[in-house]
């Protein structure tokens, strides 16, 4: 049985953009059986989280969990609920606990002082023993880079860091290429 790679959007994103479509052509090409997880971005936090571990119910220790974006800090918080043979956060999102006091103003004029209430009662998790990839562009949001570097500092099971060069926050052709990578087996 080939294992599963679950795919988790960022925020405001369907699984069935391109993007995600295109990691999931080379995960299939990489062996693996691809799951594009919805999540309903106008629910709140807890019902994106509740929503994406019934997703995950059916997954082994075998499969792997890539996310983007929020669909990264969703898959950091989920983390220690399960063991996978490797997660990839990519660009994960900097509203945990210990990011708050960091967030610019533009962040609370854009997601609302009540969502990011409820996306920093969140700490990120120390606990996870899985492998895991983070990725991020070295043109990305100054506070991204940070979460991503600090996120991987703070992960306990084996890691990696891969900065993409010449990429902001989206999944363009190098970031796809650094996944790919990611993905052989």
């Amino acid at each position: 049985m080939k294992p599963n790679i679950y795919i988790i959007p960022g925020l405001g994103q369907e699984p069935i953009d391109t993007s995600y479509i295109e990691i999931a052509k080379l995960a299939v090409k990489s062996g693996y059986t691809t799951k594009l997880i919805e999540v309903n971005w106008g629910q709140t936090p807890d019902m994106w989280l509740a929503k994406t571990k019934k997703q995950l119910n059916n997954s082994t220790k075998k499969d792997v969990i890539l996310g983007f974006s929020f669909g990264a800090y969703i898959a950091a918080v989920l983390s220690p609920k399960n063991k996978y043979s490797k997660f990839i956060f990519c660009s994960i999102s900097p509203y945990f606990l210990d990011d708050k006091k960091n967030l610019p103003k533009l962040a609370y004029k854009y997601l609302g002082e009540k969502l990011i209430n409820e996306l920093t009662k969140n700490k990120f998790p120390t606990t996870s023993k899985s492998p895991a990839a983070f990725l991020i562009g070295d043109k990305d949001l100054e506070i991204v880079i940070k979460r991503t570097k600090k996120s991987y500092r703070a992960w306990n099971g084996p890691k990696k860091m891969v900065i993409v060069k010449n990429v902001g926050h989206a999944l363009g052709k190098r970031y796809l290429k650094e996944i790919n990578k990611l993905m052989e087996r």
